[in-house]
């Protein structure tokens, strides 16, 4: 850790804003959470008097080297093409050169989802002796523990001394960073287990905009599902996110099959996973094998999320791991009662039976329990909507969150 982070908890000193540059290895038109989380940071300080660059990859053969986005420049870098992980890793250089040729208009290199690209970034900041600040998006990025799965289809054991040195200098590299950003406590725990300094930890969590993802009024609800031609008299239950094994889709279609009725549609909104944690095709085969073709609704990706979340009566958020999801606050933002997996940053923002209710994760049988309780109970979903709706407004609403991050890149930039 550099010394420009030892007075992270001080008060912020006046004075001009320190002008950031966010190192993203995706960002619009990618829909993933970290890709929401670096554009609404980048709004969010750009509204509130801060110069800010991005540096991100090129999406597709026709996107442009530097564009406009929201009022805000953004810069892509090689390589061109879809997103895949191999991509990420291979930008490291090209951002490196980009940055470094930006050099007189940051003070602060910002790197949300730093697998990978944050070494672009620490890489930058300390040649330019320019503050970097990290946040993972996912768990197990700093000890390594991300590696586990993808060694694994490889045959690697992850005990092996070579893996074990290995992440060892990952997480030595990645601990010359200024400061973390923990969007869960997981992730905070992770850090402190690391031995990064207690100063140079924060916890902020995702945060949600609570006007744009807010309760359906008046006929607002019914108009919804008529123009997507989803009936009115049935309940709509709502998943949001890749269709992929590790957000627990196949154990939602389980239990769905225990659940679903006549009245009760499942509608899944997202794209497939490419890659191996695909579970896209296995699910339609679930679902046309077990007749389950009027009670499930795969409605693929969109960019309208918020206003069809309006035309449901609840969520679920089955996921086997999570840091934490997007989907579910902007779920729970809406006024729906929600079932989530008892996992990460779930556990951060749901109080079982409070503002929402818990299932076991992997546990298809409990899910459908914890389904049918929330579906059978109009006055216990009702309760637990409502109650989620003041959660995010209280505790997650996009301001409060983001102001504390304006705070501490004034804190770490100076």
């Amino acid at each position: 850790m550099s010394a420009t982070s030892s007075s992270s908890r001080a008060a912020v000193v006046n004075g001009p804003k320190p002008r950031i540059l966010i190192l993203s290895a995706y960002y619009v038109p990618f829909q993933g959470g970290s890709e929401t989380h670096a554009r609404s940071v980048a709004i969010y300080l750009a509204r509130h008097g801060f110069d800010v660059v991005v540096v991100t990859k090129h999406h597709e053969d026709r996107s442009l080297a530097v564009d406009e986005i929201d009022g805000i420049t953004v810069h892509r870098v090689p390589p061109r093409g879809p997103r895949t992980g191999l991509r990420k890793w291979a930008m490291i250089p090209f951002a490196l050169k980009k940055i470094l040729s930006l050099r007189r208009q940051f003070d602060l290199i910002y790197c949300p989802g730093y697998q990978g690209i944050g070494i672009a970034g620490i890489l930058a900041g300390r040649w330019l002796r320019r503050p970097v600040v990290l946040r993972s998006g996912n768990l197990g990025v700093l000890m390594g523990d991300q590696w586990d799965a993808p060694l694994a289809r490889w045959h690697i054991p992850p005990d092996l001394a070579l893996v074990r040195w290995m992440k060892r200098r990952f997480t030595s590299f990645y601990m010359r960073a200024d400061a973390f950003a923990c969007n869960c406590r997981d992730n905070e725990n992770e850090a402190l287990a690391a031995h990064v300094p207690r100063e140079d930890v924060y916890y902020l969590p995702n945060s949600v905009d609570t006007e744009r993802y807010r309760p359906p009024r008046g006929d607002e609800k019914a108009r919804i599902r008529a123009e997507q031609g989803w009936r009115a008299d049935a309940q709509l239950c709502f998943f949001v996110g890749r269709l992929s094994t590790e957000k627990g889709v196949l154990d939602l279609l389980t239990a769905w099959r225990d659940v679903g009725h006549a009245n009760r549609i499942l509608v899944l909104i997202g794209p497939d996973m490419p890659g191996p944690l695909n579970a896209g095709p296995a699910a339609r085969r679930f679902v046309s094998s077990m007749g389950m073709q009027s009670s499930v609704i795969f409605h693929g990706a969109s960019v309208e999320t918020a206003r069809l979340l309006r035309a449901a009566d609840a969520y679920v958020q089955p996921s086997h791991y999570e840091s934490f999801s997007n989907a579910l606050i902007e779920a729970m933002a809406t006024g729906l009662p929600v079932v989530a997996s008892r996992v990460g940053g779930m556990r951060d923002c749901i109080v079982d039976g409070e503002n929402g209710l818990f299932a076991n994760p992997q546990d298809a049988a409990d899910l459908a329990r914890k389904l049918r309780t929330l579906l059978d109970n109009p006055q216990l979903a009702a309760r637990l909507g409502a109650k989620a709706r003041q959660t995010m407004v209280d505790q997650f609403a996009e301001p409060l969150i983001m102001g504390r991050f304006a705070e501490l890149f004034e804190r770490v930039g100076r």
